[in-house]
């Protein structure tokens, strides 16, 4: 497992540095090539792409420095930690070569480029030291340990509260205090606050969530594989926020917020840590009401294709 740990996140981290290649090699082109008598670069939509490799390569970085970190502080498991770097890092230089790509148009397609070489090359990254769906399971379900534990110990409160009383007054003043008063990510530099209390808000009502969602399936969460992926979901976003926020907080605090380094490592995080939040929230909500989800219609669609074996649907002309 060792073995495996070292090569997921030592894949993160390659993927971090081909994704800072590709940005390289990308905005050659953009600062040369004209279309409409402007030099693409100055199109929002080609600068919204560069802007978010920067931002997935700049976490992706965070992430293998905060994981390396752990493991050379003498931490023994990192397992989950290495399966978020591989996950993020495959998926993050997948979507950073199309964008790529689509920056570079039929130019890309050329030998002479390495865009296209490295968007065959890539695609096994998410496949390779474990494919990332069954990583995804193991995040989640090694992380959901504990509240289940949790839980197992709280069962005799449960079922006889006038006897456990005091066991359960503990547990809603935890649960109070998680919601209206989370625990915050102290040592964040100050340019950062709104992102670092954002971040601590998120840790609890996915707390919250995990706790339902345990509580709801009980064993049976081994076999919901969409719930178990919200989870895993939600780890990979928060577990990247708060590594972008500890390097960030590092640079701040060594060159001073008034460096033109500092404040452009800032809005990276930033960036990031709004991007994942968005995803966090909405991960969240599915979680606490997956009858809202689509899950059980993409389920449904998905029994009718695989029973067929075919796309179904009848045609608008009645083909």
């Amino acid at each position: 497992m060792n073995i495996l740990n070292n090569g997921r996140f030592g894949l993160g981290a390659g993927a971090a540095g081909a994704m800072k290649e590709l940005l390289r090699l990308t905005a050659q082109h953009a600062n040369t090539r004209k279309q409409f008598g402007k030099l693409i670069r100055e199109f929002g939509l080609v600068k919204e792409k560069f802007g978010k490799i920067a931002v997935r390569a700049y976490a992706m970085e965070a992430m293998a420095y905060l994981t390396t970190a752990l493991i050379d502080g003498g931490r023994k498991d990192c397992q989950a930690e290495a399966a978020i770097c591989k996950i993020y890092g495959s998926e993050s230089l997948w979507l950073s070569v199309n964008d790529c790509l689509q920056v570079m148009g039929g130019a890309g397609y050329m030998r002479s480029y390495p865009f296209e070489r490295q968007m065959r090359d890539s695609r096994i990254l998410l496949i390779f030291e474990g494919t990332n769906e069954i990583l995804r399971l193991f995040i989640a379900l090694s992380g959901i340990q504990g509240p289940a534990e949790h839980l197992k110990a709280l069962a005799p409160a449960l079922k006889s509260p006038l006897k456990h009383k005091d066991d359960l007054i503990a547990e809603l003043q935890r649960r109070a205090a998680r919601l209206y008063a989370p625990p915050q990510f102290e040592g964040v530099h100050s340019r950062l606050s709104s992102s670092s209390a954002k971040f601590s808000r998120l840790v609890a009502s996915f707390g919250a969530a995990v706790d339902g969602a345990v509580a709801k399936y009980q064993k049976n969460i081994m076999g919901e594989q969409l719930v178990l992926k919200r989870i895993a979901d939600i780890t990979i976003d928060l577990y990247g926020m708060a590594a972008v926020l500890s390097r960030a907080t590092k640079t701040l605090s060594a060159e001073g917020e008034e460096s033109a380094a500092a404040e452009h490592e800032a809005l990276l995080a930033e960036a990031f840590c709004a991007e994942a939040a968005v995803r966090v929230n909405e991960n969240v909500a599915g979680l606490n009401s997956p009858k809202k989800t689509t899950d059980g219609a993409i389920g449904k669609i998905a029994d009718t294709v695989l029973d067929a074996g075919k796309y179904v649907a009848k045609h608008p002309l009645g083909f």
